[in-house]
């Protein structure tokens, strides 16, 4: 087979990509992609080209090439700088020179393409030419583009080359950062421009945002500033620095492109309203209070509430400010005293629905709200109530992420994992890197089975994510009972990894079960249950960790015993249910017993009144039995 030299790369046509003779993990998509770039010999290769080779006779978005190339540069690594992207005509791949002419045109002065792809070189343009056609179709675009101004109301985004300073690590890291960018908003359907190549009449006059910053190489270590300017106004809206050492690059990367990208996505969120426009002070101000929202401390003393307080004080039109004041006074609720808890509901309600009432659209925060305080109010079973809230939100504000996020949560909870994981894909779709979207699909997968479809998506959301609390939790439980018991114990152990605030007790159980996991033996098992009992009982939020721990060693009397009253207080289908409906706890739900458990929860109740059953009713239990189960355990319950 004919291999192709990419400097310290070496590639195998449709095969692999090599890397000092180990295999370099790369999608088939992106493997031929590269393919087609090594096999046109330096020559530039339309996007068109492109698409039609790698998905000949299929309609895809460009988007999706983007997203390709982008794991192609990482692919590559130190050899990235050879994979060029020529604007607004495609791209080029240098490969490794020689006297002999390896990987040169052949001697009769043209270059062979294989069949499977020389579909797309049957009528080649020189690339000098395409050259000069692409800047002649750009400077006539942005003429037009100056003389008559796009009517949209759809946010603009420019994204100007990062500015390099200090050596080859900043030129390639800038490239491979807006790259990244541009690819993730892009997937997420925002509308961007760049620089790189154009920029021949200034935007100034069609608004939007321009994102910019640099990267400065210096003593080892790279630095990342990044800016996020009002285009009409030049004031910046947010800035942040990142810095790390060389050889971290790629989690620099990761680090800014998360920042950046969820910063423009919330801009995003905030043009939503129709006739209405926020202030670039007032847009940094809410850019801070919504990144203040996502701290426990800072929501637990009120910062987030305040700056929102005085956004609506300002902005008493802006719908997302009212929502975001919602959603940050619920935050407050399970902090606060009863006294001030009933003062905070009726103030989180009176903001989500003057919200909804300027523009539903825009308020999708305050049906968010909405559904956790569904959830405080005094009534037995609330759940359908607070599903119709999450429906009534996903029909009226359809592009705000998190109500997706929430309603595939609820109906994992609630054992309909199959309904759920539409959902979570489309939430993904809209924020791609959204750190709580990321550990939820996971859960969702691993509640399906789908056990390496998790183990990506948790991988990935602790790429990008990988302080955040419930990413953590989530990677543990999914290592210690679905993936080796070492793999979990190395999280447990790692400080980068560990979840915070997991006391030495329950550290001590982890360990005891994943020993008994490994051996096997009876009194590792008997050590293990005790341990994990006691930590569920002097701690109940890990009561979900102890049951699953307790079921998996064969424990089901005890994992019962642990589900009594008053154990299960403080669980619900909002605070975390899912561990039920887990392929580790089916032994529980063959039990005749789990019906009064899921009766105490509000389960039966709404499987019930929904006629909406949970996987498992047919997939493991008929569902006529589980109907019957569910009629005999609502009448233990109206009897006790």
């Amino acid at each position: 087979m004919e291999e192709l030299r990419l400097g310290s790369r070496t590639l195998q046509p449709g095969r692999q990509l090599l890397a000092d003779g180990e295999r370099v993990p790369l999608g088939k998509r992106a493997l031929d992609i590269l393919s087609v770039l090594a096999e046109a010999h330096g020559e530039i290769v339309t996007k068109d080209e492109l698409l039609e080779a790698v998905w000949p006779g299929v309609i895809v978005e460009e988007n999706a090439l983007q997203v390709h190339i982008v794991a192609l540069r990482k692919a590559l690594g130190p050899e990235a700088d050879r994979l060029k992207t020529i604007r607004g005509v495609g791209y080029q791949l240098t490969l490794q020179e020689h006297a002999d002419g390896e990987g040169m045109p052949g001697t009769n002065g043209e270059r062979h393409i294989p069949a499977s792809h020389s579909n797309f070189a049957r009528h080649r343009i020189p690339g000098k030419l395409w050259i000069a056609m692409a800047v002649g179709t750009v400077f006539l675009a942005t003429v037009l583009v100056w003389i008559w101004p796009p009517q949209s109301e759809a946010l603009r985004v420019q994204v100007v080359a990062l500015q390099p300073q200090g050596g080859a690590n900043a030129n390639r890291l800038a490239g491979t950062l807006q790259d990244d960018i541009v690819g993730v908003l892009s997937q997420s359907g925002v509308q961007t421009t760049d620089n790189r190549q154009s920029g021949l009449f200034p935007s100034s006059s069609q608004g939007g945002v321009v994102l910019k910053g640099s990267v400065v190489e210096a003593g080892g270590r790279l630095q990342v500033r990044l800016l996020l300017d009002d285009v009409k106004s030049g004031l910046t809206l947010w800035s942040d620095r990142f810095e790390s050492p060389v050889d971290s690059a790629d989690l620099l990367t990761d680090q800014a492109t998360v920042a950046a990208t969820e910063t423009v996505l919330t801009i995003l969120e905030i043009s939503q309203q129709k006739g209405f426009t926020l202030g670039p002070k007032l847009t940094a101000l809410y850019l801070r209070a919504e990144e203040l929202t996502r701290s426990p401390q800072f929501l637990s003393e009120g910062v987030p509430r305040k700056l929102f307080e005085q956004i609506v004080r300002e902005a008493p039109g802006f719908a997302a400010g009212h929502a975001l004041l919602a959603l940050s006074l619920t935050g407050e609720v399970s902090r606060a005293g009863p006294s001030d808890s009933t003062a905070l509901i009726d103030r989180a309600r009176n903001e989500l629905n003057t919200a909804i009432r300027i523009d539903p659209y825009a308020a999708g925060a305050a049906y968010d709200a909405r559904f956790g305080l569904d959830f405080l109010d005094d009534k037995p079973h609330p759940i359908k109530t607070a599903e119709d809230g999450l429906l009534e939100g996903l029909r009226r504000a359809p592009d705000f992420a998190f109500l997706s996020m929430r309603e595939c949560r609820l109906l994992v909870d609630l054992g309909r994992v199959h309904d759920a994981l539409p959902y979570c894909q489309r939430a993904i779709a809209q924020r791609p890197l959204a750190g709580p979207i990321g550990h939820t699909n996971a859960r969702a997968l691993s509640v399906a089975g789908q056990r390496e479809l998790a183990k990506s998506a948790i991988d990935r959301a602790a790429r990008f994510n990988p302080d955040q609390t419930q990413t953590r939790v989530t990677r543990l439980a999914l290592a210690a009972f679905y993936a080796s018991p070492d793999e979990a114990a190395a999280l447990l152990h790692n400080p980068a990894t560990v979840p915070p605030g997991m006391s030495e007790q329950l550290i001590e159980a982890f360990d005891s079960f994943l020993l008994a996991r490994r051996t096997g033996k009876p009194e590792d098992i008997e050590k293990a249950a005790a341990a994990v009992g006691t930590a569920a009982r002097s701690d109940a939020r890990y009561l979900d960790f102890a049951v699953k721990a307790l079921t998996a060693l064969g424990r089901i009397d005890q994992a019962f015993a642990l589900m009594g009253p008053p154990n299960l207080e403080g669980f619900t289908p909002r605070t975390g249910t899912a561990f039920l409906f887990e392929p580790v706890t089916a032994p529980l739900r063959a039990d005749r017993r789990f019906w009064p458990v899921a009766a105490r929860l509000g389960l039966v109740q709404y499987w019930t009144e929904r006629d909406k059953w949970p996987d498992f009713c047919g997939d493991e239990i008929p569902l006529d039995t589980c109907k019957m189960a569910a009629t005999l355990a609502l009448s233990a319950a109206k009897a006790a």
